[in-house]
């Protein structure tokens, strides 16, 4: 086993350097950095990696956006999109569309990662539960409530600095998990149409909305929050849209109403008229009435009764599909 990896690593090490020289003959200062990097990533105790995560079918006017401290939304260059592209026999179900689907990336800084030997290596850079979902789920929240528009992630991306544990030809040695954490109907060649981009406005909005749900999650208040922002995310990937009504009704509950008691309907329903007598006074009255019947729904689906979701919220002169309205 050991001197199968020795000669692994000496013929993955001159294939490296054939394709970024182009050259056959051995030059050692030309080899070096090569070298280094599959050094560092055997003997050094800690491995520090970006974190990428493509942003799914929104576009953004900036090259770089800063979100937080460590924290950046980036414009991908060619050498990523070539390097994440995924391979076709490798998809596993995964349509390989939509993971291309991206023109920018959320990018974490500075992660670390204990160096317990290749093997280990690579079953931790290898499983999404390594990487930090929380944090990631809690940006694609923020977007999904400011901007209308279906997103959503299909890859994790770890960028390693000033490491490698293996080369690929010229390309960077990019370590990809594959997720499906995307609405459905993005599978239907959504990203083939005109994709929204988010403006200016929805972007700070954004911004500011996530650094407060950062300190939000320092308090007493932080599993409360947890939980409506896990099902404003998975309301938005179901396939069923009785599921994702539920799973919205639920965040709402876990903020809104905490305690359970009678008259759920009626409390749910007047905070949240509260809620938009502060940020929307003229709205009030309409968000009491449709939060009612959206309630209404809500409760035949759990007790079994018949409902239909194709039913309509008249808001002016447009109807609003229910659906629409709580999972939108």
């Amino acid at each position: 086993m050991f001197e199968t990896q020795i000669g692994s690593l000496v013929d993955n090490l001159m294939d490296r350097y054939i394709h970024v020289t182009g050259r056959f003959d051995f030059n050692a200062d030309t080899f070096l950095p090569e070298y280094l990097l599959m050094e560092a990533g055997l003997l050094s105790e800690t491995l520090t990696v970006a974190i990428l995560v493509p942003v799914l079918c929104l576009g953004f006017e900036a090259d770089r956006v800063q979100i937080d401290d460590g924290i950046d939304v980036i414009r991908l260059g060619d050498r990523i999109h070539i390097a994440r592209a995924p391979s076709l026999r490798n998809a596993s179900g995964f349509d390989p569309g939509i993971q291309m689907a991206a023109t920018h990336s959320l990018v974490l800084a500075d992660y670390s990662f204990a160096n317990n030997g290749q093997f280990d290596l690579w079953r931790a850079l290898g499983s999404r539960d390594s990487y930090p979902l929380p944090l990631i789920d809690t940006f694609f929240a923020s977007v999904r409530l400011v901007v209308n528009g279906p997103t959503g992630y299909a890859q994790v991306l770890a960028l390693p600095a000033g490491w490698a544990s293996s080369f690929k030809a010229d390309l960077l040695p990019l370590h990809t998990v594959q997720v499906r954490h995307y609405p459905p109907s993005l599978e239907e060649r959504y990203w083939n149409g005109h994709l929204p981009k988010v403006t200016a406005k929805e972007l700070e909005t954004t911004i500011s909305l996530f650094k407060r749900i950062r300190n939000l999650e320092n308090e007493k208040f932080s599993k409360r929050l947890s939980i409506a922002l896990r099902r404003l995310n998975s309301s938005s990937l179901r396939t069923n849209e009785d599921d994702g009504l539920l799973d919205s009704m639920i965040g709402m509950e876990a903020l809104l109403s905490p305690e359970s008691t009678s008259e759920m309907t009626h409390k749910i329903a007047f905070r949240m008229a509260g809620l938009y007598k502060i940020l929307n006074p003229p709205m009030a009255g309409m968000a009491f009435g449709e939060i009612k019947k959206i309630y209404g729904v809500r409760s035949k689906i759990v007790h079994g009764n018949h409902y239909d979701m194709s039913s309509t919220i008249q808001r002016g002169s447009d109807k609003i599909r229910l659906h629409s309205r709580i999972c939108g």
